[in-house]
């Protein structure tokens, strides 16, 4: 009788361990930029503590993570494709985002609501044709997959944070932040309220998860083989 002894690929279970880190960085970087929005008066006005945790949040469910599963040795074809597509999407905004905000003064919510729209919908139909949706062939799959529905989740969330800030229409006067004060209170209390939403499940996600993301080995394995 012998043991048979399986552990996943060495280098691809080592590879993920960055992620921590790229959390840690997107966090400070973030603190670093409300700081700048309240202190020195940066272009889009200040900057409350429930919208600083939700870029955060954005920052790390729409770039981070995302950039992490496509990269990952262990994901499957279709996941990694809906990933990418969408990850594709949200950089092209990014550049066109900060374009508009910096430098030309004309950013408006209405065109961060249509983008989130299609990216709804980008996902939907990625997944629908082969994004593997229906039958995931691993448990990582599945977890990937169900970390789109929560980015399409939050694409909801944030097309109503968007309308809400539309509707007062501060965005003429390069005010693209809600602050922390009365007037905008009450979009303040709609996001600490999704902020408590988004992070339990990034939360529960990444914890489901920490096997292949955090790069841990599988788990020993024994069988016996006939003699």
């Amino acid at each position: 009788m012998s043991v048979i002894v399986a552990r996943a690929g060495a280098s691809g279970a080592r590879w993920p361990r960055g992620l921590p880190g790229a959390l840690l960085l997107t966090a400070a970087a973030t603190a670093v930029f409300a700081y700048r929005q309240n202190v020195a008066g940066q272009v889009g006005g200040p900057i409350s503590l429930e919208k600083a945790l939700w870029l955060n949040y954005t920052i790390t469910a729409w770039f981070v993570v995302p950039a992490f599963l496509v990269a990952h040795p262990a994901l499957s074809r279709g996941p990694r494709r809906v990933l990418a597509w969408f990850l594709a999407s949200m950089g092209a905004r990014g550049v066109a985002e900060l374009w508009l905000i910096y430098v030309a003064f004309a950013w408006s919510p209405l065109y961060g609501i249509a983008h989130d729209v299609f990216n709804i919908a980008l996902v939907a139909a990625l997944r629908r044709r082969g994004g593997g949706g229906r039958e995931p062939s691993a448990a990582f799959d599945a977890g990937a997959l169900r970390f789109c529905s929560s980015i399409q989740a939050s694409l909801v969330a944030e097309i109503l944070f968007a309308a809400l800030f539309y509707r007062m229409g501060v965005h003429g006067d390069a005010v693209y932040f809600a602050p922390p004060t009365a007037e905008f209170a009450h979009i303040n209390l709609l996001t600490r309220c999704v902020d408590v939403v988004v992070y339990a499940d990034l939360a529960r996600f990444l914890w489901r998860q920490r096997g292949p993301l955090l790069g841990r080995r599988a788990p020993l394995t024994t069988g016996a083989e006939s003699p």
